[in-house]
C-alpha cells in the first residue's frame, strides 16, 4: 500500500521546512513506498537519505533547503502515486551511473518527475521561505523549477549532491581533502608551529583562536563554495608570511589582540588588518591556483571564485572577506579580560549555537600549548 502524508499539522506558518522536519517525513514516506521496489543499494534513493539529514537544515543556505523539500516532496508524491515507475526510473539511473560518465548530480535530476509549482504542499514549503527570502529570489526559485532536468535546481544542491558523490565514489581525492578541511588544517598547524618558536600561542591570541576555529571542518560541510575559498586563502597567507617571517606575524597579531582588549576595535576589523593581501597579476593565475589547489570545479565558477579572492584580496581590511565571512566574523566576542583564564577566553568566544562546539576543540589544543610551554 502507497503512502501519501501530507499531515496538515505543518501549516503555512510552521518552519518544518526550515528544520528538516519536513525533509525527514518525506523522505520516510518515500522510503516506505520503494521498499519493495528498489533496494537498499541504490544510489538515488541513498542521495534522498543523505539530503533528508538534518545538518542541511542547521545555519544553511535556505535557497538549498527549498531545494531539498521540493525534491523529496515531489519524489514521495510520486512514489505514492505510481512506485513502480519511480523504482524503473531510480533503477535506470544507478544503472546509468554505472556505465556512463554522467554526474550523480544529473543522473539525481532526471530522477526527479516535474515540479508542480502549483501544488498546496509545495507552495506551503515555499511560503516558509518567504520571512528568510526576498520576494525576487522565490521568483527565481519558481522559474527554476519550470524548467527541465538539472536547470531545475541551484547551484548550492550541485555542491551539495557533489559532496555525496565524492563520498560514495571515493573520487576527486585533492578535493575531498578540501571539503575536510584537510588542506586548511595543514595551514593552521604550519602557522601555529612557526609563531610558537616565537613563543606565541593560541592561548595568547585571539586571532589565532579565530584561525584554530575557521580550519575545522565544521565551516566545509556547509554549500558556502565562497566561504571555504575564503578560509583556504586566509589560512595559506598567514601560514606563507609566519613561515617568513614569524616575529612580525606575531606583532601585528599581538597589536590588534589588545586594540580588541582596550575595546579600540573589533575582531572582525582586527582580522582584517592582519590577513595579508595578495601580490597578485590577473596575468599570472598561477599564485591563484596554488592558494586554492584544491578547489573542486562543482559549480562551474572555479575561475569567478578564483578571480573573486583575487581582487577581494588585494584590498585592505574587512573589505577581503566575503559576506559570509563577514557575516560569522561579526558574531564573534571575546571577553575583554586580558588576565581571565583559557577556558572563560573561548566561552565568549563563540555566539552563534550552530558553532558552539567548536569551543571544545580550541580548548583542547590551548591544554597542547600549556604542555609545551610547561
Amino acid at each position: 500500500m502507497c503512502i501519501l502524508n501530507t499531515d496538515a499539522a505543518e501549516g503555512p506558518k510552521n518552519l518544518g521546512a526550515l528544520t528538516g522536519d519536513t525533509a525527514q517525513r518525506y523522505f520516510h514516506i518515500l522510503q516506505l513506498n520503494l521498499a519493495e521496489h528498489v533496494t537498499t543499494r541504490s544510489i538515488m534513493l541513498y542521495t534522498c537519505w543523505q539530503l533528508s539529514k538534518p545538518h542541511y537544515f542547521q545555519h544553511e543556505n535556505y535557497v538549498l533547503q527549498a531545494d531539498i523539500n521540493t525534491i523529496l516532496y515531489t519524489l514521495s508524491k510520486k512514489s505514492a502515486k505510481n512506485a513502480v515507475a519511480l523504482a524503473h526510473t531510480f533503477c535506470m539511473q544507478d544503472y546509468m551511473l554505472n556505465i556512463t560518465s554522467v554526474s550523480l548530480f544529473d543522473a539525481f535530476a532526471l530522477s526527479v518527475p516535474k515540479i508542480d509549482i502549483d501544488d498546496d504542499d509545495i507552495q506551503e514549503v515555499l511560503d516558509c521561505c518567504v520571512n528568510v527570502l526576498y520576494g525576487t529570489v522565490l521568483d527565481h526559485l519558481k522559474q527554476r523549477y519550470a524548467k527541465q532536468a538539472s536547470a531545475r535546481f541551484s547551484e548550492v544542491l550541485k555542491y551539495a549532491v557533489w559532496k555525496i558523490e565524492s563520498e560514495v565514489h571515493g573520487i576527486y581525492a585533492v578535493h575531498v581533502a578540501w571539503w575536510r578541511a584537510e588542506s586548511a588544517q595543514r595551514h593552521f598547524h604550519s602557522l601555529q608551529s612557526n609563531l610558537a618558536r616565537e613563543r606565541f600561542t593560541v592561548q595568547k591570541s585571539a586571532m589565532l583562536q579565530v584561525c584554530c576555529a575557521l580550519s575545522q571542518p565544521a565551516f566545509f560541510q556547509k554549500t558556502d563554495l565562497r566561504l571555504e575559498a575564503d578560509i583556504e586563502t586566509i589560512l595559506y597567507l598567514l601560514c606563507e608570511e609566519s613561515a617568513k617571517n614569524p616575529k612580525k606575524l606575531a606583532q601585528t597579531f599581538s597589536v590588534e589582540d589588545e586594540k580588541i582588549v582596550n575595546g579600540e576595535t573589533t575582531l572582525l576589523a582586527a582580522f582584517g588588518e592582519c590577513v595579508p593581501k595578495i601580490d597578485y597579476d590577473p596575468m599570472q593565475k598561477i599564485l591563484m591556483q596554488t592558494i586554492l589547489v584544491c578547489l573542486p570545479n562543482v559549480q562551474n565558477c572555479y575561475n569567478k571564485v578564483i578571480g573573486s579572492v583575487a581582487c577581494r584580496y588585494r584590498k585592505d581590511g574587512i573589505n577581503k572577506f566575503s559576506g559570509s565571512l563577514r557575516d560569522i566574523l561579526k558574531n564573534w566576542k571575546r571577553c575583554p579580560n586580558p588576565e581571565c583564564t583559557p577556558k572563560s577566553q573561548t566561552a565568549a568566544l563563540y555566539t552563534d549555537p550552530g558553532f558552539v562546539h567548536l569551543e571544545a576543540f580550541i580548548l583542547e589544543v590551548l591544554e597542547e600549548d600549556s604542555k609545551d610551554v610547561s
